[in-house]
Formats: C-alpha cells, sequence, structure tokens
C-alpha cells in the first residue's frame, strides 16, 4: 500500500511540474493569444471604437472596479461584498462594449437590403456598379 501511495504521489508531482519541464510550443500560445487579441480588437471596433485600445478598456476596467469596491467598502464594511462589486463594475466596460457591437450589428442588417435596392435600382437605370454604389 506504502508503494502505491508513493508512486501516486511522484506521478501527481511529475503532473504538476510537468508544463515547467516540458513546456508547449511557443506558437501555438502565440497563435492562441493573437486571435483572442484580435477577436477583443475586432469587438472593440465593431462596438463602433476603433480608437480605444485594449490596454484602455482593461485600465478603464480595472479603475472603475477598484473605485467601486472601494466606495463599497467605505459604505458597507463588508470585504467580500466590496469584492463582488467590484468584480461586477469591472465587467461593465466589457458587457457595455459587446451591447454596443450588437447593436451596431443588428442595425447593419436591418440596412441591407435597402442598399441592395439602391444597387439594382442603379444597375437597372444603367448606372455602372461603381457608379450604383457611390
Amino acid at each position: 500500500m506504502t508503494i502505491v501511495l508513493g508512486c501516486l504521489l511522484g506521478a501527481g508531482l511529475i503532473l504538476l511540474v510537468s508544463p515547467r519541464l516540458w513546456p508547449a510550443t511557443v506558437g501555438r500560445t502565440e497563435r492562441r493569444r493573437s486571435r483572442l487579441v484580435a477577436g477583443v480588437r475586432d469587438r472593440i471596433t465593431q462596438a463602433g471604437l476603433p480608437s480605444v485600445g485594449i490596454a484602455t478598456v482593461v485600465a478603464v476596467s480595472a479603475v472603475l472596479g477598484l473605485a467601486a469596491s472601494a466606495l463599497t467598502f467605505a459604505l458597507a464594511p463588508v470585504l467580500a461584498l466590496a469584492a463582488a462589486v467590484g468584480l461586477i463594475a469591472a465587467a461593465v466596460p466589457a458587457i457595455v462594449i459587446e451591447s454596443r457591437a450588437r447593436a451596431r450589428h443588428r442595425a447593419n442588417r436591418a440596412v441591407w437590403p435597402d442598399l441592395v435596392d439602391h444597387l439594382v435600382s442603379g444597375v437597372r437605370s444603367g448606372l455602372a456598379l461603381p457608379d450604383s454604389v457611390v
């Protein structure tokens, strides 16, 4: 029984340190990270905020979370409540960006039928397609 427990402990320790001993390929994690950053950047652009950077969103989230946490802790000195309110407040910028992106997507989707009608009528009236687009 002692040997089995020792083997299990050894296997657990090996599994614990294996990411340090045998790291994953760097390219795979960089691709995953760059896809995540590209996805966040696309969502910010879709929300109509192309000049806002990811670092700005993270900084605003952190400041908002800390301010809400501090205010909550000052009003009701309960650490768990302050932490919960801080986490919720830190998520507000991401929620606002997501809702703006969805609203703009819905608005653009509603405009497409009119755009196609204008293009078809322009082509039927004898205009070239680039002129119809303009």
